[in-house]
Protein backbone atom coordinates (compact mmCIF):
# COMPACT_ATOMS: atom_id res chain seq x y z
CA UNK A 1 0.00 0.00 0.00
CA UNK A 2 1.26 3.84 -1.02
CA UNK A 3 2.33 5.86 2.30
CA UNK A 4 -0.11 8.25 3.09
CA UNK A 5 1.54 10.86 1.84
CA UNK A 6 0.75 9.99 -1.78
CA UNK A 7 -2.26 9.67 -3.97
CA UNK A 8 -1.66 6.60 -5.82
CA UNK A 9 -4.35 4.75 -6.98
CA UNK A 10 -4.02 2.06 -4.00
CA UNK A 11 -4.38 4.69 -1.10
CA UNK A 12 -6.22 4.09 1.52
CA UNK A 13 -6.08 5.91 4.92
CA UNK A 14 -7.91 4.80 8.29
CA UNK A 15 -9.26 7.90 10.81
CA UNK A 16 -11.16 7.71 13.73
CA UNK A 17 -14.34 8.72 12.83
CA UNK A 18 -17.70 10.29 14.65
CA UNK A 19 -18.05 8.14 17.74
CA UNK A 20 -14.66 6.75 18.01
CA UNK A 21 -15.74 4.54 14.95
CA UNK A 22 -12.94 3.70 12.04
CA UNK A 23 -13.89 5.14 8.69
CA UNK A 24 -11.63 4.09 5.87
CA UNK A 25 -11.16 7.45 3.17
CA UNK A 26 -9.78 5.90 -0.33
CA UNK A 27 -9.35 7.83 -3.67
CA UNK A 28 -7.45 7.16 -7.26
CA UNK A 29 -6.32 10.55 -7.91
CA UNK A 30 -5.89 14.07 -6.07
CA UNK A 31 -9.19 15.37 -6.61
CA UNK A 32 -11.23 12.60 -5.32
CA UNK A 33 -8.86 12.60 -2.23
CA UNK A 34 -10.31 15.87 -1.90
CA UNK A 35 -13.84 15.49 -2.87
CA UNK A 36 -14.00 12.30 -0.39
CA UNK A 37 -12.18 14.57 2.42
CA UNK A 38 -14.74 17.24 1.91
CA UNK A 39 -17.88 15.19 2.03
CA UNK A 40 -16.66 12.80 4.95
CA UNK A 41 -16.05 16.28 6.60
CA UNK A 42 -19.63 17.83 5.44
CA UNK A 43 -21.02 14.85 6.74
CA UNK A 44 -19.82 14.82 10.43
CA UNK A 45 -20.08 18.81 11.35
CA UNK A 46 -23.59 18.37 12.29
CA UNK A 47 -22.22 15.10 14.53
CA UNK A 48 -20.05 17.85 15.84
CA UNK A 49 -22.19 20.27 16.63
CA UNK A 50 -24.96 18.43 17.57
CA UNK A 51 -22.91 17.06 20.30
CA UNK A 52 -21.24 20.44 21.49
CA UNK A 53 -24.45 21.34 21.69
CA UNK A 54 -26.29 18.58 23.47
CA UNK A 55 -25.41 19.27 27.18
CA UNK A 56 -26.88 22.45 27.22
CA UNK A 57 -30.14 21.87 24.64
CA UNK A 58 -33.49 19.54 25.01
CA UNK A 59 -33.37 16.63 23.00
CA UNK A 60 -35.67 17.91 19.71
CA UNK A 61 -32.69 20.74 19.44
CA UNK A 62 -30.19 18.09 19.34
CA UNK A 63 -31.97 15.54 17.07
CA UNK A 64 -32.80 18.16 14.36
CA UNK A 65 -29.04 19.49 14.45
CA UNK A 66 -27.73 16.04 14.48
CA UNK A 67 -29.73 15.56 11.28
CA UNK A 68 -29.79 18.84 9.71
CA UNK A 69 -27.45 17.82 6.64
CA UNK A 70 -30.96 15.11 5.64
CA UNK A 71 -33.19 18.71 6.07
CA UNK A 72 -30.90 21.05 4.40
CA UNK A 73 -30.11 18.41 2.01
CA UNK A 74 -33.66 19.17 0.35
CA UNK A 75 -32.38 22.46 -1.32
CA UNK A 76 -29.10 21.05 -2.95
CA UNK A 77 -28.74 17.33 -2.55
CA UNK A 78 -29.63 16.91 -6.27
CA UNK A 79 -27.07 18.86 -7.42
CA UNK A 80 -24.49 16.48 -6.22
CA UNK A 81 -26.71 13.12 -7.27
CA UNK A 82 -28.28 12.74 -4.14
CA UNK A 83 -31.73 12.38 -3.08
CA UNK A 84 -32.61 15.30 -1.88
CA UNK A 85 -35.97 13.76 0.34
CA UNK A 86 -34.12 12.82 3.32
CA UNK A 87 -35.65 14.18 5.62
CA UNK A 88 -38.65 11.82 5.14
CA UNK A 89 -36.59 9.18 6.78
CA UNK A 90 -37.30 11.32 9.81
CA UNK A 91 -40.97 12.48 9.19
CA UNK A 92 -42.08 10.23 12.37
CA UNK A 93 -39.78 11.96 14.99
CA UNK A 94 -41.16 13.97 17.49
CA UNK A 95 -38.38 16.95 16.74
CA UNK A 96 -38.86 16.87 12.86
CA UNK A 97 -41.16 20.11 12.29
CA UNK A 98 -38.37 22.12 14.40
CA UNK A 99 -36.01 20.72 12.04
CA UNK A 100 -37.82 21.11 8.80
CA UNK A 101 -38.66 24.93 10.12
CA UNK A 102 -35.01 25.20 11.22
CA UNK A 103 -33.52 24.43 7.89
CA UNK A 104 -35.87 25.97 5.60
CA UNK A 105 -37.04 29.34 7.40
CA UNK A 106 -34.06 30.00 8.93
CA UNK A 107 -30.43 28.52 7.73
CA UNK A 108 -31.31 28.61 4.08
CA UNK A 109 -32.39 32.31 3.84
CA UNK A 110 -29.05 32.62 5.36
CA UNK A 111 -26.99 31.42 1.75
CA UNK A 112 -28.97 35.32 0.51
CA UNK A 113 -26.33 37.69 0.53
CA UNK A 114 -29.60 40.18 0.48
CA UNK A 115 -31.10 38.44 3.63
CA UNK A 116 -31.57 41.44 6.33
CA UNK A 117 -28.85 39.57 9.40
CA UNK A 118 -28.51 41.06 12.48
CA UNK A 119 -24.78 41.63 13.86
CA UNK A 120 -23.36 38.83 16.10
CA UNK A 121 -23.17 40.78 18.94
CA UNK A 122 -27.05 40.88 19.05
CA UNK A 123 -27.23 37.13 19.89
CA UNK A 124 -24.42 37.24 22.57
CA UNK A 125 -26.47 37.63 25.56
CA UNK A 126 -28.85 34.38 24.05
CA UNK A 127 -25.57 32.57 23.59
CA UNK A 128 -23.78 33.27 26.85
CA UNK A 129 -27.57 32.58 28.68
CA UNK A 130 -27.46 28.88 26.65
CA UNK A 131 -24.10 28.21 27.60
CA UNK A 132 -24.22 29.52 31.59
CA UNK A 133 -25.60 25.71 32.82
CA UNK A 134 -25.54 22.69 31.12
CA UNK A 135 -28.85 20.40 31.31
CA UNK A 136 -27.15 17.70 30.98
CA UNK A 137 -23.37 16.14 31.66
Amino acid sequence: MASPSTNSPTHSRRQPGPSGLERTTRWSSPRSATTSVRLCRSLTIPRIAAEILRPYVRDEVFQAILFHQDFQGRHYFAHFNMDPNLRDNHVDAAWFALAEQFADEWDQTSFDPDYPTEPLAHFEAKVRSVFAQPRSI
